[in-house]
């Protein structure tokens, strides 16, 4: 490899490391505040039967769907298809309302699938009905954050030039 290449390629390097450490850090300062928070509500989750097994899907669902709106922003604004501005578009709109909608669906499906599983473990269950309602509610109020919150940084960061 000669010298010229093996310079570009260490620039590279530093700047993937430089891009992405701060957003590593910040991810896992996010997934210690929320094991944080879980940890102290261990006697509130207890008085739901069910909610145990719905609360990692959840949380899991929310990342799945938040990493892949993000990629597909990323990408379009990468692309020349999407104008890195806050002003709605067709397109825009469509990754925000599929977004939504993937969130929406899967909750609830994860709420009923919380309660069959219970059933099925014969591990009491506050009822189909109420861990579907659960999922719901945490759908919809952690994708109201989350959406925004992705675009956000998504716009910004590539408005600086950071891929």
């Amino acid at each position: 490899m000669s010298k010229k290449r093996r310079k570009r390629k260490s620039k590279v390097i530093k700047k993937i490391l430089t891009e992405s450490t701060p957003l590593l850090l910040l991810t896992v300062l996010g997934s210690a505040f929320a094991g944080g928070i879980l940890g102290r509500m261990e006697e509130v989750i207890m008085l739901i039967p069910g909610v145990i097994i719905l609360v990692p899907a959840i949380l899991d669902l929310r990342g799945d769907v938040g990493a892949s709106f993000g990629s597909r922003i990323s990408s379009l604004l990468h692309l020349g298809s999407l104008e890195p501005t806050f002003r709605p578009s067709a397109l825009l709109l469509n990754n925000i309302s599929g977004a939504f909608s993937l969130s929406f669906v899967f909750s609830g499906f994860f709420g009923m699938f919380a309660h069959l599983l219970s059933v099925l473990l014969k591990l009491p269950s506050a009822g189909m009905w109420k861990l579907s309602m659960i999922g719901l509610f945490s759908g919809v109020l952690s994708s109201s954050l989350m959406i925004p919150f992705t675009l956000s940084l998504a716009i910004l960061s590539f408005r600086k030039g950071l891929d």
